[in-house]
């Protein structure tokens, strides 16, 4: 198996967009070639959870750029993993393509069966996002009607940060032929 790439987990909260670009972009094709999103999706979603930059300690420590939290007792098997090192509730995560392809399984595959925003992301409403994958647009707006955002407010505001992150991106692959 190939080892996947990481980005730095802990870019200064200073970086700029392209920055964040040129240091996710490992990842994001990583993951991309692994689960067939459109790297503009994935772009989308960094973007639009933490902006690709440093949130705190567990991230940079940890490759766990996204919070996502250890739940021994509550994963299947396949999904145990590592506690952070310092021993706290977070996972720690060999590299952050790895956290980015475990945070697309938690809030984007039809079989997904731990969710951190409930169970309106799980089952057919997850399967229409997850079909539309490829489509940063169509791919964040089922997200949100699976009531992954939380709801119409935050809707409002994370959709928009999505596609328009996502389009931002996509422009900036092209420029370099990718």
């Amino acid at each position: 198996a190939t080892q996947a790439p990481s980005a730095p987990a802990a870019l200064p909260r200073s970086s700029s967009e392209e920055q964040v670009f040129e240091a996710w972009t490992p990842a994001v094709e990583w993951v991309s070639r692994q689960t067939g999103m459109a790297p503009g999706s994935l772009m989308g979603l960094i973007l639009a959870e933490n902006g690709g930059r440093d949130m705190g300690a567990v991230q940079s420590r940890d490759n766990n750029p996204f919070s996502i939290k250890w739940r021994p007792n509550a994963d299947p098997p396949e999904r145990k993993g590592t506690p952070a090192t310092d021993g706290g509730n977070f996972y720690h995560f060999n590299s952050t393509s790895e956290a980015l392809g475990r945070f697309v399984g938690m809030v984007a595959h039809p079989e997904n069966t731990y969710n951190t925003r409930g169970p309106a992301a799980q089952g057919s409403r997850s399967a229409r996002a997850w079909a539309n994958r490829r489509n940063a647009a169509r791919f964040a707006q089922e997200l949100a009607n699976g009531g992954y955002t939380g709801g119409p407010h935050e809707e409002r505001e994370w959709v928009p940060r999505f596609s328009a992150g996502a389009q931002r991106y996509e422009a900036w692959r092209s420029r370099r032929g990718r």
